[in-house]
């Protein structure tokens, strides 16, 4: 008959992704364990006719290996370092002659995702690194983005944030999100991330040319208006949407004309790649309540657009709206800005 012997202790180190070790749960573990063989209980060999005969189904090893599975508790609160410790009494290999079972010691070590799945599609590679409990995060903006703003999808451990800055990102510039880090001593810190911004391949191009007709736009001298007054504007109060939005009108405007003056050249890359900005730029306005206001082929409507001359080469019907010099905005009903426009007369 075999001694009586303690199981052995299993130490068994996983990788698991780091968001699995921030949530509080329960996690099914799958491993394997020793069993005392139950062809020769455990001796190794057989006695057969007097004779110790090696046991073949366990190789004489007196012990074979079995699948086992065991439920452990997840308490982000114990994470350290993104490295999370749990022993089970009694999950370890099998003792022999009624010993108990050793214990499964288990060290899961959190893992940063390579590449994080947006909701448009896109793959996000967050770059993710950590100091202690701050999770930290290089993000690259294109340089008209920085320039103008707008909306980014913004990687975390759990998926992706949505984000909408304002004009002027400099590089090296910090955005915190506060409660995203890690665990530390039972404390969770911050996600902070570090913006970088990286130049397209005609970004810089663009940038030049949208300054060029910035400052032809200051010096060109004020429309006269014509015989109607201009809408009133409702004024709303700084740091509000509308008057952010305000603030940023002028940058769109900016990037129309200079669509505009890409119409008549060959600049076929350049035009797109400028016109898919515009587009951005207006369904971020659109998602927030911003709306342009309707005028070519409308009606001339004096609550909405603001005359500034009279066409009579346009065919049109009197009294519709011919041409658009400066769009106009509406938020929730609210005029922000009427529209200048040329109507047939």
């Amino acid at each position: 008959m075999p001694l009586p012997v303690q199981g052995q202790d299993i130490t068994m180190k996983r990788d698991v992704p780091l968001k699995d070790l921030t949530i509080k749960q329960e996690v099914l573990i799958s491993y394997k364990m020793a069993a005392a063989c139950r062809m020769c209980k455990g001796l190794g060999y057989k006695i057969d006719w007097a004779r110790k005969e090696p046991c073949r189904h366990c190789r004489s090893k007196g012990f074979t290996h079995q699948d086992d599975a065991a439920f452990i508790s997840i308490d982000p609160q114990r994470l350290k370092n993104r490295h999370y410790s749990v022993v089970l009494p009694g999950y370890g290999d099998e003792g022999l002659e009624g010993k108990n079972r050793g214990d499964l010691i288990l060290e899961l070590a959190g893992v940063f995702p390579s590449y994080i799945n947006a909701p448009d599609g896109r793959y996000l590679s967050p770059l993710f690194s950590n100091n202690g409990n701050e999770l930290q995060s290089v993000q690259f903006v294109s340089a008209i983005d920085a320039r103008y703003g707008g909306e980014f999808i913004l990687p975390t451990l759990a998926g992706t944030y949505k984000a909408t800055l304002p004009g002027g990102i400099q590089n090296g510039a910090k955005l915190r999100l506060e409660g995203e880090g890690l665990y530390e001593n039972g404390k969770r810190g911050d996600l902070v991330y570090t913006l970088r911004v990286r130049p397209g391949r005609h970004e810089e191009k663009v940038l030049a040319r949208l300054d060029e007709l910035e400052a032809q736009h200051k010096e060109a001298p004020a429309l006269q208006p014509g015989s109607a007054p201009p809408p009133e504007e409702i004024d709303f109060p700084g740091g509000s949407v509308p008057s952010l939005v305000k603030d940023l009108l002028p940058a769109i405007d900016s990037l129309e004309k200079a669509l505009d003056a890409m119409q008549a050249t060959g600049d076929s890359a350049h035009r797109d790649g400028l016109a898919m900005i515009l587009s951005m730029k207006r369904d971020a306005l659109a998602q927030h309540g911003v709306h342009r206001v309707p005028a070519i082929g409308e009606r001339f409507n004096p609550h909405v657009h603001h005359a500034v001359a009279v066409d009579t080469n346009s065919g049109l019907e009197k009294g519709l709206v011919s041409d658009v010099l400066q769009e106009g905005y509406t938020y929730s009903g609210h005029l922000l800005r009427a529209s200048m426009v040329r109507v047939a007369g």
